[in-house]
């Protein structure tokens, strides 16, 4: 997670004195390869990706075997700002399901705002849809809650994003409840630093490499050993048809760039990388790794909780600066009031400034927040049905993007029913009431400001959101052919 100074874990070991650009890379995930490494393959929609990891339960050695799914793709970039999210949002003091934050806010953290011209917050964008569109199942899955291995499928995020990049307001990331569950309740967290040119300068293989690495050399000072083509395309992402011998070369090319980095150290009476693999039978071979001094320079593990104390260092910074206030009040304001409070009321208020303009306030924009903030009223009615517009407008664009004619709107109201009741059926059928109802519960918390009705209703709609994410119903123009085929049958007894 990201850290300002933070106290070491481990006393014995040298502090970092400069800010921490730290990211956090949780649970099984971080034990094999979220999509292949070759783009060509991967950013296609939808993709889906099969992969696993060996652990050991009950003393035997057994393979959990994972499926994901990403409806828009995925590339091996992606993950990097996965876990630069996640740290985003662990970081803060009070975190939440729910993180509110500036696409600028986001860059500069992770170290990502080189590029000009804006690109890179298109580039953020499409991640962030990519990311949304993941589904991740596991047989084998390390549930930390409690303390055993899950048969678990669960989603990354949900987003709401202002249409315009150039937009000062906050992007919405809501993270799946399941996931931020497994994140929140994991006792040892992995970090590594993103933004240190060490670990940019890694590509994506040797990145992956790096963090499973990371993650074992925090506990002991030799990896197990790793069979290569386990290594190669579970873990790196390589494609399974590559020939061992180029497999080697692309692992040995990883471990050279980490041992140059000091990430890994050779052993005593070892010359060269090459050494390190051990020939076992003919074409396998396995390979182990020692930890390099790099430890002992950076210790970033199992961190406390430090929060942020320099304004311009939090998310809400961003949001009220272009309301209008200025750094001193911001500093008051983040103070002296609950986080999640601003960042609803400046979500208000800058959504009122874009759609409204500043004649819409009384006395002005810095003044209307702030009121709002000390009252912590529910959202304002305006805002309310600005969102279910919203809401109707999303819902619309889906529809459209399906192929929805506007031609035969009894019809297009019959998909709209048939669908959300195929819905409802999926829950009622494949999702644990327990789990349901934990999850709408953790929603809630989200509209803790609203009437109690629309809270419900907005609670139920982000959770079934959620939970659906493995759900897959019959785009319009299929299912209107079937429906319309099905209604001629009736008609002419066919």
């Amino acid at each position: 997670m990201f850290a300002l100074n933070p106290p070491s874990a481990h006393p014995s070991r040298p502090t970092r004195t400069r800010e921490q650009r730290s990211g956090l890379a949780q649970l099984s995930i971080i034990e094999h390869a979220l999509c292949s490494l070759d783009p060509a393959l991967s950013l296609v929609a939808p993709y889906q990706h099969k992969t696993g990891y060996f652990y050991t339960d009950a003393n035997k050695r057994r393979f959990a075997n994972v499926s994901i799914f990403a409806a828009l793709g995925l590339s091996s970039r992606d993950e990097y700002f996965l876990w630069g999210l996640l740290a985003l949002t662990f970081n803060q003091p009070q975190p939440s399901i729910e993180f509110l934050a500036t696409p600028h806010f986001c860059l500069k953290k992770l170290g990502y705002l080189e590029a000009k011209g804006g690109k890179q917050y298109a580039e953020f964008r499409a991640t962030i849809k990519r990311l949304a569109g993941v589904f991740y199942q596991c047989d084998a899955f390390y549930d930390p809650r409690l303390q055993t291995f899950q048969d678990t499928g669960f989603g990354m995020l949900k987003y709401s994003l202002p249409q315009r990049d150039d937009s000062s307001r906050a992007w919405r990331i809501v993270w799946d409840p399941l996931f931020f569950e497994y994140v929140q309740a994991t006792g040892g967290k992995l970090f590594f630093d993103l933004t240190s040119d060490t670990f940019r300068s890694f590509d994506p293989a040797s990145r992956r490499l790096a963090l499973l690495l990371h993650k074992i050399f925090w506990r002991r000072k030799v990896s197990p050993p790793f069979e290569l083509r386990h290594l190669g395309t579970n873990v790196l992402g390589f494609s399974p048809e590559r020939l061992t011998k180029y497999l080697k070369r692309d692992i040995g090319h990883c471990a050279e760039k980490l041992l140059a980095a000091n990430f890994i150290a050779l052993p005593s009476g070892v010359k060269s990388v090459s050494d390190l693999f051990e020939k076992r039978e003919p074409g396998k071979y396995v390979i182990r790794f020692e930890r390099g001094s790099y430890f002992e320079q950076h210790s970033i593990d199992q961190l406390a909780h430090h929060p942020v104390m320099n304004a311009a260092d939090s998310p809400l910074y961003d949001p009220l600066k272009a309301i209008g206030f200025e750094d001193t009040a911001i500093r008051s304001i983040l103070k002296r009031y609950d986080h999640q409070v601003i960042a609803r009321w400046a979500q208000y208020t800058q959504v009122a400034m874009e759609t409204k303009g500043r004649k819409f306030f009384t006395k002005s924009a810095e003044a209307y927040c702030l009121d709002g903030i000390k009252r912590g009223t529910s959202a304002p009615d305006w805002f309310l049905e600005h969102q279910r517009d919203e809401r109707r407008r999303q819902h619309d664009e889906d529809l459209q993007a399906r192929g929805v004619s506007a031609d035969d709107p009894n019809l297009t109201t019959a998909y709209r029913k048939a669908r959300k009741e195929a819905l409802r059926t999926f829950l009622r059928e494949e999702i644990d009431r327990d789990r349901y109802r934990k999850t709408v519960e953790t929603f809630l918390g989200m509209f803790k400001d609203a009437p109690a009705d629309v809270a419900k209703e907005q609670a139920i709609q982000e959770a079934e959101r959620h939970l659906g994410a493995g759900f897959r119903f019959p785009d319009y123009n299929e299912w209107s052919s079937a429906t319309v085929l099905g209604r001629l049958a009736e008609t002419y007894g066919e």
